[in-house]
């Protein structure tokens, strides 16, 4: 579990593991690659920000997961919308900084 460092069942809300985080990343690190070079036309090192966004938003995924959505107070809809809204939201500052 995120928020304990808990062994946790397969499927828990909150519940992180290596090979999730693995592929996740992975998955962040594919479609930005792909994303950024289809909108920007070219690749450059500001592939990271989608990238780390990406990365960040996943565990923002487990945070909400393990705290609002095992209370009732979420589901899983919103809490994939909120995450991505997040991770977008994260990537703005970034940008205007890079």
């Amino acid at each position: 579990l995120i928020t304990t460092c808990k062994k946790v069942p397969p499927g828990t809300d909150g519940g992180v593991s290596v090979k999730g985080t693995i592929y996740s990343t992975l998955a962040a690190i594919v479609f930005s690659l792909i994303g950024f070079y289809v909108v920007m036309g070219t690749m450059d090192w500001r592939v990271l920000i989608p990238i780390l966004c990406g990365i960040i938003g996943c565990f923002a995924d487990s945070l909400i997961g393990a705290t609002l959505e095992t209370k009732g107070l979420v589901n899983k809809y919103v809490n994939n919308c909120t995450t991505g809204i997040l991770g977008g939201l994260l990537a703005i500052p970034l940008c205007l900084l890079f």
